[in-house]
Parts: C-alpha cells; sequence; structure tokens
C-alpha cells in the first residue's frame, strides 16, 4: 500500500500568478474614506496625521530602512495597529517628510551593497505575524523577531514589510485582528509603494499559526473582510504551531507538551475540544485523522494542575516548570 504523503507547512502554499482582484469593499472598522491616496507623499504625510510616527531608522547590509510605525487598521484596542518597513528610495525626497528621521549608525556600509528595484517598481510585500503563545509579544519586541524579519525582507529583498500588531490572549480576536491588518494591507500599500499582486504572508511560532489558519480557513476569516483567496501568494513559516494537541510534534502525554498546553494553549483556546481541532491547521488539512486519545488528553488538565497555571506562567524557567509537572 502507498504511504500517505503529509502536507508540509515550513515553506509552501504559493499561489500561481493570475487574475487578482481585491474587492472594494470598506470594512466596518475601518471607517469611510480610510484608503490612502494615490500619492506618495501625500499618503506619508496623511498617515502622519492620523498618528502614525518614524522609529530610528537603521544601516542594514548597506540599505537604509526606514520605519513608519504605529500605523492604526482598526477601532477596538491600540494593539491593532502595524509597523511599515521601507527601503529608503521608497520614502519620498521631501525635507519636511524627512526632518524626523534618524538614522542609526550601526555598522559601517559595505564597499557595494546589492542593486535594489527602481523607487518606481511596485514592491513585493512581506507581511510578518510575530509569535508569543498568543499571550505575550509585539510587533516592536526584538525579543520576538518581528524588527529583524522585517528589516531584513526590506533589506535584502527590496520589499515592504509590514509587522501587524494585535490583540493578545483570546482567541478568535487575534485572527481577526491579523485578518483586518491585511485588509488594510490591501487598500494601502499601493499608495505606499507595493505590490498588491505579489503579497507573501509570514510567521513565527503563534504567528505561524495565526498565518497558517488565516489561509486554511480562508472563509471564516479573510473572505469576510473582501480579501480573495488568491491575494496571500505564499506563506513562509517559521517553527509554527499547527495542532493544538500536540504542539510540541511530541507524545500529548509528554511533559513538554503539558507544560505547553498548559501555559499557551488552554488560556488562550479552552479546553473546549471542537474548538481547538478547528483551530488546527493540521487537523483541518487531514480531518481524518484518529484523535480519540484527545479526550483522555483533556482528563489529565485536572483542577489541581490548573490551579498551578498562574505560578508556572510567573516563573522564568520552563525547566523547573517541566520537572514539576512530571512529578504530578
Amino acid at each position: 500500500a502507498k504511504k500517505k504523503k503529509r502536507r508540509r507547512f515550513e515553506i509552501g502554499f504559493g499561489m500561481k500568478p493570475g487574475s487578482m482582484t481585491v474587492k472594494e469593499t470598506t470594512h466596518p472598522l475601518m471607517g469611510e474614506g480610510s484608503a490612502l491616496t494615490s500619492t506618495p507623499l501625500t499618503a506619508f504625510s496623511l498617515l502622519l496625521s492620523r498618528g502614525a510616527s518614524w522609529l530610528p531608522s537603521k544601516n542594514v547590509g548597506g540599505t537604509t530602512v526606514h520605519t513608519l510605525s504605529n500605523i492604526r487598521y482598526g477601532d477596538d484596542s491600540p494593539s491593532q495597529s502595524l509597523d511599515v518597513y521601507f527601503p529608503d528610495d521608497l520614502v519620498p525626497q521631501n525635507a519636511s517628510l524627512r526632518e524626523s528621521l534618524e538614522v542609526k549608525s550601526a555598522e559601517a556600509a559595505p564597499a557595494a551593497a546589492s542593486p535594489q528595484p527602481s523607487a518606481a517598481t511596485p514592491r513585493p510585500v512581506y507581511i510578518h505575524i510575530h509569535g508569543g503563545g498568543w499571550s505575550r509579544g509585539s510587533k516592536g519586541s526584538s525579543f520576538y523577531g518581528g524588527p529583524a524579519v522585517s528589516h531584513t525582507a526590506a533589506a535584502s529583498c527590496g520589499c515592504i514589510a509590514v509587522a501587524p500588531g494585535y490583540r493578545l490572549g483570546s482567541y478568535p480576536e487575534f485572527v481577526h485582528d491579523c485578518a483586518l491588518s491585511i485588509r488594510w494591507v490591501a487598500d494601502n500599500i499601493a499608495s505606499l509603494g507595493g505590490d498588491v499582486r505579489n503579497v507573501f504572508l509570514s510567521g513565527h511560532s503563534a504567528g505561524g499559526h495565526i498565518a497558517s489558519l488565516l489561509v486554511v480557513r480562508h472563509s471564516t476569516f479573510l473572505a469576510p473582510v473582501g480579501i480573495p483567496r488568491d491575494f496571500v501568494r505564499g506563506l513562509v513559516l517559521v517553527s509554527g504551531v499547527y495542532d493544538l494537541f500536540s504542539p510540541m510534534k511530541k507524545s500529548m502525554l509528554d511533559a513538554k507538551n503539558k507544560w505547553f498546553l498548559l501555559m499557551y494553549v488552554t488560556p488562550a483556546f479552552g479546553t473546549d475540544e471542537q474548538t481547538k481541532r478547528e483551530a488546527s491547521p493540521l487537523l483541518l488539512l487531514e480531518p481524518d485523522k484518529d484523535c480519540s486519545v484527545l479526550g483522555n488528553a483533556e482528563k489529565l488538565i485536572t483542577e489541581r494542575l490548573l490551579r498551578r497555571l498562574e505560578s508556572f506562567r510567573t516563573r522564568n524557567e520552563a525547566g523547573n516548570d517541566m520537572e514539576d509537572m512530571e512529578d504530578m
């Protein structure tokens, strides 16, 4: 009998080029007239007038990257904002616009920088969703990797990189937030020099889970905000969580899995088996996977373990937590 091939998430889901249209719809959270104008200078100025601000620019491998931070894409929470990273040539040469730009004097630039596309050429768009166990982290936290990934995408590839923030802690809010940020990209990125026909989605850890779930459950999360199925041309997922029952890719009874479930999965998704199944991209792609033992795994999360959850979450060393759990 032929062995069934297992689908992999780490690289893939690239869409073939074809005719793609973005629906001319406005999500209620975005408000009337929220889309930017088609003039780059006016678009930048409008964002700055709405509360966005420049972060200190950075020299990355000989390319100066500018970051426009805290661009609002929703009205429900301050976390509904995003940062956009631009190669230097995409920021209009306007004195009033550039007067607040501060270039960090990082390492000296190499003698010959990599050639960059013309400023007139629409740039690929790279959206990166940060990780943090759905409960911590931020778009601007260096520890969770968002700035490093975005700087590299802008400097090495000449992309416009977008790093969305999102509400932490409760499913499905964080997935809906990331869907709204993609809607913002669809509506506005062309005015800033981006190519809406060449958008890639990336995520690390919990961000990898969110990115993959957005694509796998397109009809639930992206379609309602007017994003067509072929808008995302590809996924780049790093150390993502694709199975909420066995997130560490080990036995569900393994101490690391029990620790991860207690620390991250249960607080964000609860203990309802159907909810977690519907939020597990790998199980959605393999609906016939036998999960009959999952109920038994849930019973292992006793009241005693749940009472100790808060103490686990306040401790810094995961090794100590796992040792405690193994003794239970």
